[in-house]
């Protein structure tokens, strides 16, 4: 019996059970469960359709006008592309031997009334053209910044409208 008391004894030390312990660990449950109660009945009262309808209007306000403003400032973009490649692959038509009998004529009939000569047109031209060669160079890069900056926004717009789409089509939503 001396033995029993002892193994008695040594598991009553070991299990010690304490009344304030075991009531405040009843409070904390009790705490957690009225949580959960309050986040279940604001699940249930959640208003699906309100959120969908909220949903729906950023997607057409926001990306939807988004992605058309982009597409638009990228046919612009393109379109000024499209004109500055073409000013820059064509040579300017300027017909030397037109142009210095042209001269040679005006000379004639104003005859030391013309101060500028032949050459200085001829490197007039040449340095109209190269200015602008030059400005059409720097636009052009301009532009196709714009135009990489303007693609990858689109791509996130893009994206952005995939996903409210995926939202608004999932069965689990409504």
């Amino acid at each position: 019996m001396d033995e029993k008391n002892k193994k008695k004894n040594k598991l009553r030390t070991q299990i010690s059970f304490d009344v304030n312990e075991h009531n405040r660990l009843k409070g904390e449950i009790s705490l957690q469960q009225q949580e959960i109660s309050t986040i279940e009945q604001q699940l249930n009262s959640f208003n699906y359709h309100q959120q969908e309808i909220s949903i729906n209007q950023e997607l057409v306000d926001e990306v939807e006008t988004r992605i058309n403003d982009i597409n638009l400032e990228l046919y612009n973009i393109n379109y000024d592309l499209k004109k500055i490649n073409t000013a820059l692959s064509e040579k300017i038509q300027f017909d030397i031997d037109e142009i210095q009998q042209i001269f040679e004529e005006a000379n004639f009939y104003f005859s030391g009334q013309l101060v500028k000569d032949y050459d200085a047109l001829v490197n007039f031209n040449k340095k109209m053209t190269q200015e602008r060669h030059a400005h059409l160079k720097e636009r052009k890069a301009k532009l196709e910044s714009q135009q990489l900056d303007l693609t990858r926004e689109h791509e996130k717009s893009s994206q952005k409208r995939q996903d409210y789409l995926s939202l608004l089509q999932e069965a689990d939503f409504f």
